[in-house]
């Protein structure tokens, strides 16, 4: 069989089996594409994508992890919501629980997140799927009351707030936009990050350290494209990460150069982890001032912690794939959905699945034209990215694979 019937063929049953999943997906995902969104409020986006490494696997005892912070050689971490009023040190090669620390006088209604300072431990009740809660509140933990090691029970502070805009209260279950997951911890101030359910944006909320009541205002709002889960600034205060998910795919953003506390003012990279599609990822954590712990809690995956490094969507030549060879047996297939007046461009990740990936996808005159309305599909072992290119006018195109140094590329017609 010639090398051109054997691509046809391959091409055809892709768009075969994408058709066919998308078919029995039906309305299985209903809450996450309740919003369309386009990432970071552009036409255009050329994603990343790269394959997180396990660090190791977490143990039972906090297998609904979800904020993450490294302190007295440990990662600390707590579990969902109802769950004890206690922070677990983790052995960070065995994941085996090692210390608890529990709060006399604290409750476990929705623990969300974890930040800290230099004298303090800060745990965020703050989850609120309903978009009802009145009882909003941050613990603030001092740190000179946890032992080196040895469980212990600490008295805690307590930060209680609501946020300045919300005049509703109505139960709207997973459809309001006033949920919080994810919490942070610069200079003189608490930093909270929205997780809305109906737009995929987030907003900044802004508080004092002062235990008290207080109400939290807005100083920002970004198209983060999906849901938010967590958060942490490095110690130097110059790297912001943001972990979410849309679709059931975790996504990271990485935020850098920004001045003072407008977060969303400097530079932003997206990076999205199709190959570990279906993990929930819950905490994210940075160990130095680029390696980052990521969390997952146990659901289509074990619990368990990845680890990533920042310097990769940095630009940084000492930190870069230059010696990266790229496969040429990814392939492509383009979908029409006539009724509802959709047409998708899908590619198979699969092959590039140990890759740090950029993909581009460029039109006849070189001008970059990646929609950045995408989705990523996991099917039968095998991961595709499907772009929505409804918008895109007939004529010739090519796609742009890139990792460090090398590039692939393929020629494709758009009818």
């Amino acid at each position: 069989m010639s090398t051109f019937i054997r691509s046809f063929f391959s091409v055809l049953f892709a768009l075969i089996v994408i058709a066919s999943y998308s078919q029995k997906k039906g309305r299985k995902h209903q809450q996450e594409e309740a919003f369309r969104v386009l990432v970071g409020d552009s036409l255009f986006f050329s994603p990343n994508i790269y394959d997180p490494a396990v660090k190791f696997q977490l143990s039972y005892q906090v297998q609904e992890t979800s904020g993450l912070l490294f302190f007295n050689g440990g990662l600390w971490s707590h579990n969902d919501s109802e769950g004890e009023p206690e922070i677990y040190k983790i052995d960070t090669v065995t994941g085996a629980v090692i210390q608890t620390v529990r709060l006399r006088n604290g409750s476990h209604h929705d623990w969300e997140d974890l930040a800290q300072d230099q004298e303090f431990i800060y745990i965020g009740d703050f989850g609120n799927n309903l978009g009802n809660r009145k009882d909003l509140k941050i613990y603030r933990v001092y740190k000179g009351d946890i032992p080196e090691s040895g469980n212990a029970v600490v008295e805690a502070g307590i930060i209680s707030f609501s946020f300045g805009d919300q005049e509703e209260f109505k139960v709207k279950n997973r459809t309001n936009d006033y949920d919080c997951e994810s919490m942070i911890s610069f200079n003189d101030f608490l930093y909270l990050f929205s997780k809305n359910w109906v737009n995929g944006k987030t907003r900044i909320y802004k508080l004092h350290k002062e235990t008290g009541s207080q109400v939290a205002g807005v100083t920002g709002t970004f198209n983060i494209g999906g849901l938010v889960t967590a958060a942490d600034i490095n110690q130097e205060g110059n790297r912001l990460v943001i972990l979410g998910y849309k679709d059931y795919c975790p996504f990271l953003w990485l935020f850098r150069d920004f001045e003072g506390d407008d977060f969303f003012g400097g530079d932003k990279t997206r990076v999205d982890f199709p190959f570990i599609y279906g993990s929930q990822t819950e905490g994210a954590g940075f160990i130095d001032s680029t390696r980052v712990f990521l969390s997952c809690e146990l659901a289509k995956t074990e619990p368990q912690v990845y680890e990533i490094n920042t310097r990769y969507w940095e630009n940084d030549p000492d930190f870069s794939d230059v010696d990266v060879v790229l496969p040429q047996n990814w392939a492509y297939s383009i979908l029409n959905k006539k009724k509802k007046g959709e047409k998708y461009l899908i590619i198979d990740l699969t092959p590039l699945r140990d890759k740090n990936i950029n993909i581009s996808l460029l039109n006849f005159e070189g001008k970059e034209v990646t929609p950045a309305d995408y989705t990523f599909e996991k099917h039968m072992g095998k991961v595709y990215i499907q772009f929505n290119i409804r918008q895109l006018p007939g004529g010739k195109y090519r796609i742009s694979i890139s990792s460090g140094d090398a590039v692939a590329r393929k020629d494709l017609i758009i009818i």
